[in-house]
């Protein structure tokens, strides 16, 4: 069916656009962090947030024939009450269209549930200094956001 050493004389580090990369290149672009988030979308609901990330993987994750899968849409439960990240759902994609049109789709059937719905950064940081939660649990949160290499949304201004 297939050579024996088919996935190891494959290509295995891909750019946004598709395009091959040495494992330098892509680790050069693998320390950014705009390069890699292709969406987030926080979304809350009465069991808790939820945190819909799509990424850039630059390592091609197809391990059978095929166009290269290089992007990821995860969905993940957040329980700010401590370090837990449940990851609830994932989704691989070939281009950075499909990855895009999928996160959002994503979003949308979670909404369509009726159980959460989206919020945008500056509605997040002042729900969360509102009351919906301590400061200490803000504190938590921001911590384990930026831990991820993402930035955190910041209350608007008073």
């Amino acid at each position: 069916m297939f050579p024996d050493d088919w996935y190891e004389t494959r290509p295995r580090w891909y750019d946004r656009k598709g395009n091959e990369l040495a494992l330098g290149e892509a680790s050069e672009l693998l320390a950014q962090q705009d390069y890699k988030r292709v969406a987030q979308a926080w979304l809350e609901g009465p069991s808790g947030w939820l945190w819909v990330s799509t990424v850039w993987l630059g390592l091609d994750h197809n391990m059978f024939k095929g166009a290269p899968l290089i992007f990821e849409t995860m969905v993940f439960g957040v329980d700010i009450e401590g370090p837990d990240w449940e990851d609830l759902q994932m989704r691989r994609y070939h281009t950075e269209a499909e990855a895009l049109q999928g996160h959002w789709e994503v979003v949308e059937a979670i909404t369509e549930m009726g159980t959460h719905r989206l919020v945008d950064g500056s509605e997040l940081a002042e729900l969360l200094e509102r009351g919906s939660t301590t400061e200490e649990r803000l504190a938590e949160m921001r911590r384990l956001v930026e831990e991820l290499g993402l930035p955190f949304p910041e209350a608007p201004p008073e």
